[in-house]
């Protein structure tokens, strides 16, 4: 699905109905990976204000 998603951003323009399924799969899972990452970030950010500020 990598080398797909790969093709998708390299131009490939025809897909089959199994190919598309599992681009949209990747994407949902990187999208979620993306949120959690996102929430960790922001904590870390938090804890590094907060650090010596009582």
């Amino acid at each position: 699905m990598k080398n797909l998603f790969n093709e998708l951003f390299e131009g490939k323009e025809l897909f089959n109905v199994r190919e598309i399924k599992g681009l949209l799969k990747l994407i949902a899972t990187k999208r979620v990976q993306l949120e959690q990452r996102k929430i960790q970030l922001n904590e870390v950010v938090a804890n590094d204000n907060n650090v010596g500020h009582p």
